[in-house]
């Protein structure tokens, strides 16, 4: 019997509001602690030493003050597993796919390519662009528990994009650029680097939403990626159903060769869709994720209390749903030479290790590593320049 009840996201049950407010005067320690580690030479870490500077230092800063309030504030969201559910779903799911191969649980989307709803023009400032609406027809595999939630989020049921074209209709190259957590609005062209692409590599860009973020979130929507191993399974399928929908529609405008760039959450994202999907030219990984549970067992251990309950994220059922939706389940699909990661030493939200996982997973491709953390680091000039060289090597331009 499937359990019945809403989907449950938020980490497993947090300490009091008082303990949880403390850690923010343990920012400092933290810092200073990983600080000195991560700046020593290590010779079992992929990463090279962090370069200890004003500019480093308060980049590591920011990234944990952001993780520490994201952990002080979900004390109201938070919410014990429900592991009858997260069972249920892991049966449900093995007998739906086939253990060896858990590709087929990512059908590819059928032809033609997606109808358009809209597809309207947009300024952000000075600059015009595309919005394009399409339906995202995603379909979860039945009985899975919270199915009829998850499909009766309308908001969620259409898919966006937006689109740099240029004028004059003829085949070009196109990139994928894919946003992180908590974004997937217009002014994403512009602080991931679109705008440049398009005019410096003469390429058509593209920005699919994910699902959940943008216009696809409602207030309460589920943000992902989660602790909840069922809410990351519906998150992450349908995420790459409309990336690969958004890519038909791409192809059906004569796209001459195809390159993904993900950035965070995106990097995941990318990372994932190069292991399902054939005929992309480049797969660029910035910044990514890698392993969920690793990743949440990571940041519970920093936190006094959390460690022991957040490890309910790391039993057989919980690993097995994250695991159908992990890059390092999946061997890429592309040659190597066509495989890029940037990362940053000083990163405290998706952390160097998650990298280096991918890392070697892609038998070890280029890998940029960038002296700073997590949010400043793709504004910076080294990864602008390094997914941009990405991209040119692989013939994903037009100049």
């Amino acid at each position: 019997m499937v359990p019945e009840g809403p989907l449950l996201q938020g980490p497993p049950a947090l300490p009091g509001a008082a303990a949880r407010w403390f850690e923010l005067a343990l920012l400092l320690p933290r810092v200073v602690g990983f600080v000195g580690r991560a700046s020593r030479d290590d010779p079992d870490r992929v990463a090279p030493p962090l370069i200890r500077t004003p500019l480093t230092v308060a980049g590591v800063a920011v990234d944990d003050l952001v993780s520490t309030l994201q952990y002080v504030l979900a004390g109201a969201a938070a919410a014990d597993f429900d592991m009858a559910r997260i069972e249920s779903a892991a049966r449900i799911l093995e007998a739906c796919g086939d253990p060896k191969d858990p590709a087929a649980l990512y059908p590819a989307p059928p032809a033609p390519p997606p109808e358009e709803t809209g597809l309207t023009i947009r300024r952000l400032g000075h600059r015009v662009f595309e919005h394009l609406i399409f339906p995202s027809r995603y379909e979860p595999p039945a009985d899975l528990p919270g199915r009829d939630e998850w499909l009766a989020d309308e908001a969620n049921a259409l898919a966006h994009a937006y689109v740099l074209q240029h004028d004059d209709q003829r085949p070009r190259p196109w990139v994928v650029n894919i946003h992180g957590a908590g974004v997937g609005n217009p002014i994403d062209l512009q602080w991931m680097g679109s705008f440049a692409l398009y005019r410096d590599l003469g390429v058509n860009v593209i920005h699919p939403v994910l699902p959940k973020h943008g216009p696809r979130r409602r207030d309460r929507s589920l943000l992902f990626p989660s602790p909840d191993g069922l809410v990351n399974f519906y998150a992450f399928s349908q995420a790459i159903w409309d990336v690969r929908r958004t890519i038909m529609w791409v192809r059906a405008r004569g796209a001459t060769t195809i390159g993904v760039h993900g950035l965070s959450l995106g990097g995941y994202v990318a990372a994932l869709l190069a292991g399902l999907e054939d005929g992309l030219d480049c797969v660029v990984a910035g910044l990514p994720p890698s392993d969920i549970p690793s990743l949440v067992i990571g940041h519970a251990a920093r936190y006094r209390g959390v460690a022991t309950t957040a490890a309910e994220v790391e039993t057989g059922p919980a690993r097995q749903l994250n695991r159908l939706v992990s890059p390092l389940t999946f061997a890429p699909r592309l040659p190597r030479d066509r495989l890029h990661i940037y990362a940053a030493v000083g990163d405290r939200v998706s952390t160097p290790e998650q990298a280096s996982a991918l890392w070697q997973h892609w038998d070890e491709p280029e890998i940029c590593w960038i002296q700073g953390s997590h949010l400043p680091s793709s504004l910076f000039g080294t990864a602008r320049r390094f997914v941009r060289d990405s991209l040119r090597h692989c013939t994903v331009s037009a100049a």
